[in-house]
This record gives structure tokens, sequence and C-alpha cells, in this order.
């Protein structure tokens, strides 16, 4: 329903004529697919259809409740809003980095499969090489002083990506959006990773472990 709202605009009396009316016409509406669907949708950040079987989201969301660390208390709707931010982030990198990314330095590089699970890295430089993980959070920014603490999930996730790749280095990009919330001002901390093969062989292990043991994996 249309909403008439009455405009002061002491020096554009000229407009206020039957060309132009007296009042702002306020109209709101629904987009088709609603947002946030609009944004994430069912496709991937390739624009094609995510792949079936077992994922590797799937595995970790699934080792961090077993350990009572689950980050999955919203509802799937508020969930989809936090995804949309992270895919915002990620074409504002792609902006950022536009000529890594047209001369194919840096790419989105789809899926790859490993031991019959399934990851898809955000980014890799293939110019190192480094797999490139990009995270938004509404968290306080202070929380990366205390990476392994509180970020032990994706540290995991990027180990995993490595050892899928066969890359032992990594960058951890996280865009804050609310800074320390001292104020509530937008910042960004990132972190480069070097990795043994040794590490990287021990979290595959046990995000296969897991895997067996609910029955995922033979």
């Amino acid at each position: 329903m249309a909403v008439q709202l009455s405009v002061h605009r002491p020096l554009l009396d000229k407009f206020s004529s039957p060309q132009y009316g007296n009042f702002m016409i306020v109209t709101p509406f629904t987009p088709d697919p609603p947002y946030p669907t609009r944004i994430v949708g069912p496709q991937n950040a390739l624009g094609t259809e995510r792949s079936g079987g077992l994922h590797l989201s799937t595995v970790l969301r699934d080792i961090a409740a077993t350990v009572g660390k689950s980050k999955d208390s919203a509802t799937d709707y508020q969930l989809n809003w936090y995804a949309s931010g992270g895919w915002l982030w990620e074409h504002i990198w792609d902006m950022a980095h536009a000529k890594a990314i047209d001369d194919g330095t840096m790419t989105n590089p789809g899926e790859f499969s490993c031991d019959g699970i399934t990851g898809t890295p955000d980014r890799i430089d293939w110019s190192r090489p480094a797999v490139i993980e990009l995270k938004c959070r509404w968290q306080s920014i202070r929380m990366f002083d205390s990476l392994e603490k509180n970020y032990w999930q994706e540290l995991m996730q990027i180990k995993s990506y490595c050892w899928m790749t066969g890359i032992h280095e990594a960058d951890l990009v996280i865009f804050y959006v609310a800074g320390d919330w001292r104020p509530p001002v937008p910042g960004v901390r990132a972190v480069n990773l070097q990795f043994s093969e040794r590490e990287l062989r021990e979290s595959w292990e046990q995000v296969i472990g897991h895997a067996r043991k609910r029955g995922w994996l033979q």
C-alpha cells in the first residue's frame, strides 16, 4: 500500500504543481525472490548449483556440535542473512583485487573432492600458491587476537582446503562489520598461515574419522 509523506521544501516551491505533486509517494515492495534468498540462493559463488554428496561444512558443523561449540544457534533465515554478508564481502574482495582476478592469478576455484568429502575454497592465489578464506563477522574484532581459541573451526576448514588442494599456505581475511563496537566502525583483520604436512594430515584425519563415526563414509 502506498503511503503519502508530506515533504517540506521551501526552496523548491516551483515543484509544488500538479505536474510534480505535493507529496512523495512511498510504496513498500518485496522483490521476487525476496532477500536474503535473492543474494545467496541455491547456487554457489560461481553461479552453479552446489553438488550433492558429503560437504566439508556438514562435517565441521557436526564436529562443533559434538564438542559443544556449535555456532548455529540462529534460525535458517538468520543464517541466510549472515551468509549474505559473506557473499557481499567476497564480491568486494574481487573488486579490490580486480587485476589478479582478471589475469587469472587469483581464482574462485570451485569444488575440490578428497576421500569422499567436497569442499570449496573461497579463492586461491596461484602466484604463491595460497588458499584464501574470506569471512564476514558481526563479532568484535578483538576476537581475532585469540585466533586458535575463537576460530578453531575456521582453522580446521582452512587446513582441510589446504589438504584437498595440496597447498601449504593460506590467508584468513575477516571483515568485521562493526569493528570493536567502540564505536561500531567496520574493520578488517588478516593473517597468513603456513602449515606443515604433518599438521595438515592430522587435521584431515580428524575430519575423516568423524565422518566415518557418523556413518557418512565407509
